[in-house]
């Protein structure tokens, strides 16, 4: 289901993981230097390995270390500017 959003979205990827109950060993072995995910839990859990991260949520809580965004274009716009600024 995934990867039938993705493809037909148009949105490239390189690998596409499901399933993973543990996210963060799935992270570093990947390599991932940047998380996406709507679930805090998950958030948290990447945010300890020094992975950015940023949560889709309507919700405006701010957590130490994770950008809220709660829609795509808000996340392109973030990832663009972090990009500028490398």
């Amino acid at each position: 289901m995934s990867k039938n959003w993705l493809d037909k979205n148009k949105i490239e990827y390189d690998k596409l993981i499901v399933n993973a109950r543990k996210k963060a060993p799935v992270c570093i072995q990947e390599n991932i230097d940047l998380f996406i995910d709507d679930q805090l839990n998950n958030c948290i859990e990447i945010t300890k390995e020094g992975i950015q991260t940023i949560r889709i949520s309507n919700d405006k809580e701010n957590f130490e270390n994770i950008e809220t965004a709660d829609n795509w274009e808000q996340i392109y716009k973030y990832v663009q500017k972090i990009s500028d600024m490398e």
